[in-house]
């Protein structure tokens, strides 16, 4: 039997949840599935507010260093439990995802590429699209040769062009290929910077510092 919405929506916020949910999901594509969707709908309610909150400082100084000089790093991140407790309710509802979910038939262009490559520069990792329909934007992922940490699951971020800003947009399930719906205006703003980490079910939102691969869309 799989985790309930409501389960799998407390481990994307830390929320304590038996060690039997835990390695379930960690076994499960379903379940890994139903998270990347529930984290990209709180997405979608994520751009509808402006409440923020700070990042753990030590995870953001290891990712600003890989982007930018420090000096011109500030630490925003958004503030998470109020939005996935909502973005499960939308999910039960089926209020949102009808709309993610495109018809597979649907003409989609790819307006920008990115290649992810290992943090070290030397090897090509995976790869990142954005790609356009009649009425939304989506990013497609797809990565090669990971495998998520035992307590764990790897994370999807876009990284603000100006160093300063990132954003969670979902997670790539076990399968290591995810299409993941992103506000267009998020592009508009600079967030073209692709990065994927590891990790830990608990309750802190911001980025690990554990970099995978990273690309630029362009």
């Amino acid at each position: 039997m799989h985790p309930s919405d409501e389960t799998l929506a407390g481990l994307l916020i830390g929320d304590d949840t038996t060690e039997a949910d835990t390695e379930h999901v960690a076994q499960c594509e379903v379940c890994q599935q139903t998270l990347a969707e529930l984290s990209h709908v709180e997405l979608l309610l994520r751009s509808h507010t402006d409440e923020l909150t700070a990042p753990d400082p030590q995870a953001w100084d290891v990712v600003a260093d890989q982007t930018m000089p420090r000096a011109a790093v500030v630490k925003p991140r958004w503030r998470r439990p109020a939005l996935v407790a909502a973005a499960v309710l939308l999910f039960a509802a089926g209020g949102v995802l009808g709309r993610l979910s495109a018809d597979r038939s649907e003409t989609v262009e790819v307006t920008q590429r990115a290649t992810l490559m290992s943090m070290d520069g030397r090897l090509a990792r995976g790869s990142a699209e954005l790609v356009r329909a009649a009425d939304h934007t989506a990013l497609r992922v797809r990565a090669r040769d990971v495998t998520p940490p035992a307590d764990g699951y790897v994370e999807v971020w876009l990284i603000n062009t100006d160093g300063k800003r990132m954003v969670s947009v979902g997670m790539l399930p076990a399968a290591a290929e995810v299409t993941l719906a992103v506000p267009e205006d998020l592009l508009a703003q600079g967030y073209r910077i692709v990065d994927l980490s590891n990790e830990a079910y608990d309750d802190r939102p911001a980025h690990s510092g554990d970099s995978l691969m990273r690309g630029t869309l362009a």
